[in-house]
C-alpha cells in the first residue's frame, strides 16, 4: 500500500512520462568476456541532462557449464537493480 502525500498527478505524470520513452540495448559478449568473471560497462549519451540507468558490470559463464539455482537468483536480482524492483527468492 502506498500513501501519497503530495500532489498524485505530479507523481502519475512523472510515472507516465518515464515509461512512455526510453530506449532498451542490448549487447553479445565477446568469447574471452565468457570467463565468470565481472566486467564493467558503462552506457554514455551524448544529451548531457538525458538520465541513464543502466547495469555498471556484467557476468557471463562458458554456455557449456551447467546452471545453478544460484546462478538464477543472482541474475535475476542484477535486472531487477537496474529497474528498481526488489527480488526475494524462496527456498
Amino acid at each position: 500500500m502506498f500513501r501519497i502525500i503530495a500532489d498524485p498527478d505530479f507523481a502519475f505524470e512523472r510515472l507516465a512520462s518515464e515509461l512512455s520513452g526510453y530506449y532498451l540495448l542490448g549487447f553479445e559478449p565477446e568469447a574471452g568476456d565468457r570467463d565468470g568473471k565481472q566486467h564493467t560497462i558503462s552506457v554514455k549519451v551524448a544529451r548531457t541532462a538525458s538520465p541513464v540507468r543502466s547495469r555498471t558490470e556484467f557476468t557471463r559463464r562458458d554456455p557449456r557449464q551447467a546452471t545453478t539455482k544460484r546462478d538464477i537468483v543472482r541474475g535475476a536480482a542484477a535486472r531487477a537493480a537496474v529497474v528498481g524492483t526488489r527480488i526475494c527468492p524462496s527456498a
